[in-house]
């Protein structure tokens, strides 16, 4: 883990703790408040900390790296509760107890879009990797998908009116993959392109869930905790329960540390508790956090996403203005009369070269596959495991289609280029065999289709984007033409005008010419 890393936590008040030592860098409180901090998010860049309230006064951006203050506020009195970040900080999700989900406009500071589909209080909500899906969640237990760039949303889904959705979480790793917690004893996932129920764990606690989360480094590896003081792991390929730790309280938030290997919840009596994955049965660290009871954990961005999240931010800024230069440059007037699909069309192909690089710097910056299965999670998270070792004979590979099962193992790209060195015979170590070599080039080969297939879906995506827009364009064209165009009825009005007018003007020109006006008169 690298060192100063932090994490938040939130109650009565803000802290923020130093990763390592589990030891308080800076304690506050920018809401005024009684009824505890509900919801904190941090920037991608980790430069800023968005938080709100449980009474929903305002919702607060905080700077700073070891002593954080106020920079500003929004949505003030609007009963927001909780919010989320997209994955540039370009716009901030909100709900509350209005009904309705808010999308702001960090740089301008004002409400950038306004949805009112839900029929009761939003409970939760979630931006998905790309920052362009938000799915939230209500007490009527509905799950609704809205897309910011387009503005389009879909059909409600969920389990219904008596089953309140309150947690909802987005995969880092599956990215379709959608995560969800109600009042009833089971974890759903989600696939979020299709919107249907991908898996459901059923009786998974024994009391209410009230956080779930995926491990930023494996993609089959699935958390939540819950009243029943249960510590519960899901293997989300095999969809089927892992294991389970009973803690000594009632567990109220969770979150995984960047690197994978420690769970870090919170307690509904303010301690908190870090459990090392590689030895569950009790924690390694217990600290009595708050007074009340911890209803958020959140730990900072990686550094090595925040820094990549920069150098994409910038290049998607570079990129658009260089096509916006092109435009005006072949189009004077371009600037006041572009069709919205255009700008539509340039914000998706983006979001698609950015989906493409996260994805490959995101496989470049994983471990080592874990390529011969894994017995308990002390064997899989163990930093002293080799790749090859004395496992290869259980034989259980990656299923291909899936992608790559990547461990979060102490098997750095060091050991790695140790291996090759031992390939090309240098007399450093033993060389390979033919079957790891071979095993080596199938799972860079089966990484290399994954990010393919990842690619292809976001460009499918982005056609079906496109053709929806091009066919509501296509019937609102219909409804002007019907409209404005000339009809039936309209001639034949026209034909009753031009009557009228004709009798008027005869009738006109006999009372002003007096011959014929005495004509009239007898």
């Amino acid at each position: 883990m690298q060192e100063n890393t932090y994490f938040a936590s939130s109650a009565e008040d803000i802290k923020i703790w130093d990763y390592s030592t589990l030891t308080v860098v800076n304690q506050f409180n920018p809401h005024t408040s009684f009824s505890g901090i509900s919801s904190l998010c941090w920037s991608p860049t980790n430069d800023f900390l968005a938080s709100a309230a449980g009474s929903g006064d305002k919702i607060v951006i905080s700077a700073g790296k070891s002593i954080f203050f106020p920079l500003f506020d929004l949505a003030a009195g609007e009963k927001q509760t909780i919010l989320h970040l997209n994955h540039n900080s370009q716009y901030l999700a909100s709900g509350g107890f209005r009904n309705t989900v808010n999308i702001w406009e960090l740089k301008s500071r004002s409400l950038y879009r306004s949805y009112k589909d839900h029929k009761d209080d939003v409970t939760c909500l979630r931006f998905d990797g790309n920052g362009s899906l938000l799915a939230s969640g209500s007490m009527s237990g509905e799950i609704i998908l809205h897309n910011v760039v387009n503005n389009l949303f879909s059909l409600p889904f969920g389990h219904g009116k008596l089953k309140p959705i309150r947690r909802l979480k987005y995969s880092s790793q599956k990215k379709y993959l959608l995560g969800s917690l109600s009042d009833i004893d089971t974890v759903t996932l989600w696939d979020a392109n299709s919107q249907t129920c991908y898996h459901t764990f059923d009786h998974a606690h024994q009391a209410l869930a009230s956080d779930v989360c995926f491990c930023p480094k494996n993609d089959w590896l699935l958390a939540t905790v819950g009243l029943d003081r249960r510590i519960t792991l899901y293997d989300i390929f095999k969809k089927d329960l892992y294991t389970n730790v009973l803690a000594e309280a009632p567990l109220t938030a969770v979150d995984f540390s960047p690197d994978g290997l420690v769970l870090t919840v919170g307690t509904s009596c303010g301690k908190m508790y870090q459990y090392d994955l590689r030895m569950m049965t009790s924690p390694v660290r217990t600290v009595a956090a708050h007074t009340s009871s911890v209803q958020s954990i959140q730990f900072q961005h990686s550094k090595l996403s925040a820094k990549f999240c920069n150098k994409i931010s910038s290049r998607r800024s570079s990129v658009f203005s260089v096509n916006k230069r092109a435009s005006l440059k072949g189009n004077p007037n371009a600037g006041e009369g572009q069709n919205s699909n255009i700008g539509m069309c340039r914000r998706a192909s983006l979001d698609v070269l950015s989906s493409m690089e996260k994805d490959f710097v995101k496989y470049m910056d994983l471990h080592i596959t874990n390529l011969y299965g894994r017995s308990s999670l002390g064997d899989l998270f163990s930093p002293a495991r080799e790749v090859f070792g004395t496992n290869k004979a259980n034989g259980d590979f990656p299923a291909k289609g899936d992608g790559p099962t990547l461990a979060t193992s102490g098997v750095t790209n060091s050991s790695t280029e140790k291996d090759a060195d031992a390939v090309e015979g240098d007399g450093t170590g033993a060389a390979l065999s033919s079957v790891q070599i071979d095993l080596i080039k199938d799972m860079i080969q089966e990484s290399a289709e994954y990010v393919r297939q990842t690619c292809h879906q976001e460009i499918v995506h982005l056609q079906v984007e496109m053709i929806k827009q091009f066919h509501i364009q296509l019937n609102e064209m219909h409804v002007l033409l019907d409209v404005y165009s000339v009809n039936d009825d309209l001639v034949t009005e026209m034909e009753k005008l031009r009557e009228e007018n004709k009798r008027l003007q005869d009738t006109v020109t006999r009372l002003e010419n007096p011959e014929k006006r005495s004509l009239y008169i007898i």
